[in-house]
C-alpha cells in the first residue's frame, strides 16, 4: 500500500520510519528530510517538496502518487482542512478535519467543551476577548491567589505559551503579554497555574473506538532543571508500564473517559474525528486536571510511541480511516527522546554542520530540520535538528543508552538536555 504523510518534522521521519516496513511511503515535505527521504526511497515510494499546509496541493500529490492511505499528523496541515481535502479526492485518510481538530487550533473552544462534558477535570480559566474582561479575569485570578498561564487562541507550536512567575513576573506582566496577543486578534485563554507533574496520553481513534498508547512525560523547557523559555519539546519518556509511576490507578481511564467525552461531543456539533487525539494532563494534589487537546500525535511523544508499537503503524492508520480500528499494543520497554537543537533555539538560529555516525545500545537518530546524509548533515536552524531514541527495560537505561550515543556519536554545535529520564530530571513520584 501507498501512505501519504504531509509533513516534514522529527514525528513525520518516525512515522515514515515504521510506514517503511511493509509499505511504500510517500510524503509532502516543507524540506529534504534526510529519514523521510531515505525511507520513502527505501520503500518504492516519492516525495514533494512544498507546503504540506496546503490542502490543495497534497491531495493532487495524492493523486499523481497513487496513494491509497494518507496520514496527517501535523497541527498546521490539520487545521488547514488537509484531511478535508483529502477526502474529498477520495483518499481514505486517518487526520480530524479542520472542524474536528479545532480542539487543537483553537484554546478556548476547547476548554469550554472539556467545562461542558467532563467539568471535574476542568481547571479555573477565563477566555478574555478585550482589555475589560481581561481585567476582570486578572481580578479574579489575584483576588483568590491562583497564578496565571497566557495561552494564545490559536497554534503556537508550544511557543507561545508563558507562564507565571517563570516567564511572567507579576499579574501586571500577565496583562501586558495578553493585552500584546489581543491586538494581534483573537481571544485568549487565561487559567490557573496547577502543581504536579504535566503527562500526555495519545489515543488512536476510528471515531468510535479509542486505543491508549502508553503515558509520556515531556520535557517543554529548553534548559536542565525545567529552567528557560517554552519550546515545541526537548524530549520525552515513557515507562515500561502503561501509566507513569506518579499516576493514580484511575487516572488512564479518567482520561480515557475524558477523550471519549470530547469525542462524542465533536460527532455531535457535526465534526466526527478520526485519527489521533493528544490529551495533555496533570496531576495534582486535588486530582486529574486538563490542560489542552492536540488533534495529532506528538512530537517528540511520537517518536517514543512509535518506537515500542507493536504491529503494522500502516494497519493502524488504515483502522482509524476505514472505521475498523482493531486493538492498538505496545512493547513493555521503556522509551526516552532527546532532541539536539541549536544553541539559539528556540529563537532561530543560521545552519550549522553537525555529524552523527553509529550510535550503540539500539539508539537510532531520527532527522527534523536539518538535512544532508550519510553521517553528514545541515541542522537548518528554523526549530529542532534531529533526535536521539532508545527503549530498554528501565527508564534509567533508556535515557544512560541515548546519552551515550549522543556523546560518541554525535559532534557539532548542538546541544541537548542531559537530565531528561536522569533522577535529577524526573518527576516528583517518579523513578528513573
Amino acid at each position: 500500500m501507498r501512505v501519504l504523510l504531509a509533513g516534514g518534522g522529527g514525528r513525520e521521519a518516525a512515522i515514515a520510519r515504521r510506514l517503511a516496513e511493509d509499505s511504500e511511503v510517500c510524503a509532502v515535505m516543507p524540506h529534504e528530510n534526510p529519514g523521510i527521504r531515505d525511507a520513502c526511497a527505501a520503500s518504492g515510494g516519492e516525495f514533494m517538496i512544498g507546503d504540506p499546509a496546503d490542502p490543495a496541493a497534497v491531495a493532487s500529490f495524492a493523486r499523481e502518487a497513487r496513494a491509497g492511505l494518507a496520514f496527517v499528523s501535523a497541527d498546521q496541515p490539520l487545521a488547514n482542512g488537509v484531511a478535508d481535502a483529502l477526502a474529498a479526492a477520495g483518499v481514505p485518510v486517518a487526520g480530524a478535519t479542520r472542524g474536528a481538530s479545532r480542539i487543537e487550533w483553537d484554546k478556548a473552544y476547547a476548554a469550554e467543551m472539556v467545562a461542558e462534558v467532563c467539568p471535574e477535570i476542568s481547571p479555573f480559566h477565563r477566555i478574555v476577548r478585550d482589555g475589560a474582561s481581561l481585567d476582570r479575569a486578572l481580578a479574579e485570578f489575584e483576588g483568590s491567589g491562583r497564578q496565571v498561564v497566557v495561552k494564545p487562541q490559536g497554534l503556537t507550536g508550544g511557543k507561545g505559551v508563558k507562564v507565571m512567575p517563570e516567564h511572567l513576573g507579576s499579574y501586571g506582566e500577565c496583562a501586558a503579554y495578553a493585552r500584546d496577543l489581543l491586538a494581534a486578534g483573537g481571544s485568549v485563554l487565561l487559567v490557573e497555574r496547577l502543581a504536579g507533574p504535566e503527562f500526555t496520553v495519545m489515543g488512536f481513534t476510528d471515531g468510535t473506538r479509542l486505543e491508549l498508547a502508553p503515558a509520556t512525560y515531556d520535557y517543554p523547557y529548553r534548559l536542565e532543571g525545567d529552567r528557560g523559555p517554552g519550546t515545541g519539546g526537548m524530549g520525552c519518556l515513557a515507562g515500561p508500564d502503561p501509566d507513569l509511576p506518579f499516576m493514580g490507578p484511575g487516572d488512564t481511564e479518567a482520561c480515557r473517559r475524558a477523550m471519549l467525552a470530547v469525542l462524542e461531543e465533536c460527532a455531535s456539533r457535526g465534526h466526527p474525528f478520526t485519527g489521533v487525539i493528544n490529551g495533555g494532563f496533570f496531576k495534582t494534589p486535588s486530582g486529574l486536571r486538563f490542560m489542552e487537546f492536540n488533534a495529532r500525535l506528538g512530537d517528540p511523544e511520537a517518536i517514543n510511541v512509535l518506537d515500542v508499537l507493536e504491529g503494522s503503524l500502516a494497519g493502524v492508520i488504515s483502522g482509524m480511516a476505514g472505521g475498523n480500528l482493531g486493538r492498538v499494543q505496545f512493547a513493555r520497554r521503556a522509551t526516552v527522546t532527546k532532541y539536539l537543537v541549536p544553541p539559539e533555539y528556540p529563537s532561530r538560529a543560521p545552519p550549522r554542520e553537525f555529524t552523527a555516525g553509529r550510535m550503540g545500545g539500539g539508539a537510532y537518530l531520527v532527522t527534523s530540520s536539518c538535512t544532508g546524509g550519510d553521517g553528514r548533515y545541515v541542522a537548518l536552524g528554523a526549530s529542532r535538528a534531529a533526535a536521539v531514541c532508545a527503549s530498554a527495560p528501565s527508564v534509567g537505561e533508556a535515557s544512560r543508552i541515548v546519552e551515550d550515543a549522543i556523546q560518541s556519536g554525535v559532534g557539532g554545535q548542538l546541544e541537548h538536555r542531559a537530565d531528561i529520564g536522569t533522577p535529577a530530571g524526573m518527576p516528583r513520584g517518579a523513578r528513573a
